[in-house]
């Protein structure tokens, strides 16, 4: 790529152009079924349905969700027989598996072992436990649960996409966050004061009465472990190989765009993961426009520096004080705790194809 000295301010793109690029990148190797910018429009259409969701919680807005579901759905084996087959699946001590009605949004069975596995009983293993609306078992952990509401809700949105092909039990959405144990049962796990669960969720279909394949319900595989000090939620989704970067990119972008932060301060935070240094974070971040965009950057240290403490930490304190306010939330004293933020928030790092078609977006005004 020719490579021209920039004469004006540098434009970073928005990440609905983001979104745009992966999806024109991704047609090239996948059949879609409609235009890649009506379905792109289509899906931020529904973030409005997201920010609900997120701002006033009730799980019967999930059917909003699950209303549009336009992705192609595979059925299998009846639900029964897969019940059957989950409960012998040997597991450790630390697991045990329940099953989620997509239309009642609710657990409709719960492991018992998990009285055992977190002194919790099965019948308070629930989605107003795990939000933080029945003061009796308080498992709502409260630097997680927003994040867990934000990254479900958007789970949900990626599996009623036209762009993708579901067979029943064969795409699991995974993420980790931690609970509050101080109504176990278990002395043990009331003094650690809370735990991180890993849920693996597997997505099932059934035809309804009308001969439609939908999602019914999520059969899912949970594991504890101790808490970390240092956390953050961050989810993945398994698929099959070949899509699978695109479809965490995916997931990845549509976080980006509902929590808004700019492109560029997200660049330079990314780059800052890997230096505490500004004239380091300047080069690299030079070189990355340089070798994608054909443009000199003209980053320095001075600017880098007068980024972050005039705006970077800034905006990711007000995006954090939006999306996941909790006691405690104070704004960053420095670029390492603007990076944790982020980190928290799952802004970063950055995934390799939407750092890489991000930088090759920068265009000079």
């Amino acid at each position: 790529m020719k490579q021209t000295e920039s004469h004006g301010t540098l434009k970073f793109p928005s990440w609905k152009y983001v979104l745009y690029a992966l999806m024109d990148e991704h047609r090239r190797t996948h059949i879609l079924p409609a235009s890649t910018h009506e379905l792109i429009d289509q899906v931020l259409l529904r973030f409005n349905h997201v920010r609900e969701i997120i701002q006033d919680y009730h799980p019967a807005k999930i059917h909003q969700l699950l209303g549009m579901a336009q992705a192609r759905y595979i059925p299998k084996e009846p639900l029964g027989s897969m019940l059957e087959r989950l409960k012998l699946i040997p597991v450790a001590g630390n697991e045990f598996y329940s099953a989620f009605d997509m239309r009642t949004n609710d657990f409709t069975i719960v492991d018992p072992r998990i009285s055992e596995v977190l002194g919790v009983a099965p019948e308070d293993f629930n989605i107003r436990s795990l939000l933080g609306f029945d003061p009796r078992t308080r498992l709502a952990h409260p630097r997680d649960v927003n994040h867990w509401i934000r990254w479900g809700s958007l789970a949900y949105l990626m599996l009623s996409l036209p762009v993708f092909s579901f067979e029943s039990m064969r795409v699991c959405f995974q993420i980790r966050f931690r609970i509050s144990t101080s109504a176990s049962s278990i002395a043990a796990l009331r003094k650690q004061g809370s735990v991180m669960l890993e849920q693996r969720a597997y997505p099932h279909f059934e035809t309804d009465e009308n001969g439609i394949v939908r999602p019914t319900y999520h059969l899912d595989h949970w594991s504890v472990y101790p808490a970390p000090a240092d956390f953050c939620v961050a989810p993945f989704c398994t698929t099959d190989f070949s899509v699978q970067a695109f479809t965490n990119a995916l997931l990845y972008l549509f976080n980006a765009f509902l929590l808004d932060m700019p492109v560029k301060y997200l660049l330079l935070l990314n780059e800052r993961m890997g230096t505490d240094r500004n004239k380091e974070v300047a080069i690299r971040l030079n070189d990355r426009i340089k070798t994608a965009a054909g443009l000199r950057a003209g980053l320095d240290e001075t600017k880098v520096g007068n980024y972050f403490a005039k705006s970077i930490r800034t905006s990711v304190y007000q995006i954090g004080q939006r999306w996941n306010p909790h006691e405690g939330l104070k704004p960053p004293a420095s670029d390492h705790e603007a990076v944790m933020m982020a980190r928290s928030l799952g802004l970063l790092p950055v995934p390799d194809d939407v750092l890489r078609l991000a930088v090759a977006g920068v265009t000079d005004e």
